[in-house]
């Protein structure tokens, strides 16, 4: 018998029917990192519950798709561009002191640690202890209480979304960092996402990471949030203040260096500090 005559096409192996699709290609690229990682090579296997995390997040879908290339690194930050020869360098351009990764980008940068402090979490970055983004993930999904974890997750995203357009406002169009800024439009929109699409309960305390849990104040009153911390050998030190009205927005903040002989009078400066702020704000 002769062979069937067919016009040549385009085939897609990985699929049963040859034909590409989105769902195929991801599983493609997965079952490849494992086989990677399997014969001992140094790719980083990322938790399917991280992932699910990632795709269970009640924010927008542009949102939860920028942290699906973080956790990709598919985020064209100097490191990665260098890694390409696509930069010349791959240190930071805002503080010149490490190599920009995506971590570096949303979390270890300077200037990021006053917009994660100032976040409803008070959250305190461990630059010595921050490993990868997927770990955050993990952890904070870990360490957040059942019934906060889905509100809180919320607004993480949009922290992580406002953190990474003003780096993006910063580079392309030379504009000046300000975290008050940052922190009030990422606290509005999550704010506003929320109410359009979930009915909004008393706002309740979290815990996280082992922080101290912050509760809202009585309406038309404003919290005051400080920290000290303190070396012995220098006898130096520097503070944190944090106000916050009672629906969680930022109302203002300072922090600073310090001299003190003892981390006690560090922590009792930061509360005068406090106090002092919330004078000038007439409160």
């Amino acid at each position: 018998m002769g062979a069937v005559e067919e016009s040549d096409r385009v085939v897609w192996p990985w699929s049963s029917d040859g034909l590409y699709s989105i769902k195929s290609g991801y599983h493609f690229l997965r079952s490849r990192e494992h086989n990677d990682s399997s014969m001992g090579q140094s790719s980083h296997m990322i938790p399917d519950l991280v992932w699910k995390l990632i795709w269970n997040l009640k924010t927008l879908p542009k949102i939860k798709l920028f942290c699906w290339r973080v956790l990709n690194k598919a985020v064209a930050t100097r490191l990665e561009l260098y890694k390409k020869h696509c930069a010349s360098s791959p240190l930071c351009p805002i503080c010149e002191q490490a190599e920009e990764s995506i971590e570096h980008t949303l979390f270890l940068c300077p200037w990021t640690h006053t917009v994660w402090f100032g976040s409803p979490l008070s959250y305190r970055v461990d630059s010595q202890g921050f490993t990868t983004s997927d770990v955050w993930f993990q952890n904070m999904s870990r360490d957040l209480p059942r019934g906060e974890k889905e509100r809180i997750l919320t607004i993480l995203s949009f922290f992580l979304w406002e953190i990474w357009k003003t780096w993006c406002k910063v580079i392309f169009e030379g504009q000046k960092i300000d975290p008050l800024k940052v922190i009030n439009n990422a606290n509005k929109a999550a704010y506003e996402y929320q109410a359009a699409t979930v009915k909004i309960v008393g706002q309740s305390s979290v815990r996280n990471n082992g922080l101290a849990p912050w509760c809202p104040p009585r309406s038309g009153f404003i919290k005051v949030n400080v920290d000290g911390a303190w070396k012995d050998a220098a006898s130096s030190a520097c503070f944190g203040v944090i106000l916050r009205d009672s629906s969680g927005a930022f109302c203002g903040g300072t922090a600073g260096p310090n001299l003190c002989e003892s981390a006690l009078m560090s922590k009792a400066e930061a509360a005068l500090s406090g106090l002092k702020l919330a004078a000038q704000f007439g409160h």
